[in-house]
């Protein structure tokens, strides 16, 4: 298939996912993503950076014929909270394709962790720890050997900390199982040295480029106050939930609050 014909159908995959115009980000990245270029995603919140990494990599997937019983993309995030969000996401995306993704934490049971052995999906979403762990592991080496891309989600949680130096080793060692160059793409929405970043992304590879996304977003933004304590908080934001029925992100100042708010939900 022609590079042409390949590019109009990662534009024709965009739209079948909801975006029919693509977002700056997902406009200036996927024809590089293509060439198999280690690329530093920089976008504002909510500007499909996701997409822009995923949508190419399924077409690519499908147009050269994922090997059976391999995976071909692993999804990193350093926030396993977001693994949910993510993954009803990208199995919504491969499944219009025929594809497969899987979740893998810490959390995953026994019996799931042999079945993704027995049967491993096309694209993995795992955090940087349980990938270490797969790394090493010897029955689940044997299905990273054909991994050509992965995604590295919200890059600028790991920079200059133990665990992005842990990361860089994985990443390393899962180079060295691959049969192939394999793509990694960077996500983050705000970086302050973006040169560092990108070595940092791409270890010994000089193929890599950064794409740096400055739109302005417009907000909307209301102030209000409330005597109470989280269950009034819970109940204040439940109604707001309900009255604009949409997806609501809601950050808070601790992960313990963040819970509490969300069992109370």
């Amino acid at each position: 298939m022609h590079n042409i014909d390949i590019e109009q159908k990662i534009i024709s995959q965009f739209a079948k996912v909801g975006f029919v115009k693509l977002t700056n980000i997902q406009n200036q990245s996927y024809s590089i993503i293509r060439k198999k270029k280690n690329i530093l995603l920089v976008a504002p919140t909510g500007s499909g950076k996701t997409e822009a990494a995923i949508i190419p990599i399924i077409v690519e997937i499908i147009n050269n014929k994922p090997e059976k019983n391999k995976v071909s993309g692993i999804y990193i995030t350093p926030l396993r909270a977001l693994n949910r969000d993510i993954f009803e996401r990208i199995i919504k995306y491969t499944k219009l394709e025929g594809l497969t993704a899987e979740i893998r934490h810490g959390d995953t049971t026994p019996i799931q962790k042999r079945r993704m052995i027995v049967n491993p999906p096309n694209i993995l979403i795992t955090t940087p720890e349980t990938l270490a762990i797969l790394v090493t592991n010897k029955s689940s080496r044997a299905i990273l050997s054909s991994v050509k891309w992965t995604i590295i989600d919200e890059f600028h949680e790991l920079i200059g900390n133990e665990r992005g130096t842990h990361l860089t080793l994985s990443l390393e060692r899962l180079q060295k199982l691959s049969r192939n160059e394999i793509t990694r793409i960077g996500l983050s929405a705000t970086l302050g040295d973006v040169d560092s970043s990108l070595k940092l992304l791409s270890g010994n590879s000089n193929n890599s480029k950064a794409i740096i996304d400055n739109t302005v977003r417009e907000y909307d933004i209301e102030i209000k106050y409330l005597k109470g304590d989280l269950v009034d908080l819970s109940n204040l934001i439940l109604k707001y939930v309900m009255k604009k029925r949409k997806t609501t992100l809601l950050f808070t100042n601790t992960r313990v609050e963040a819970e509490s708010i969300g069992s109370i939900l």
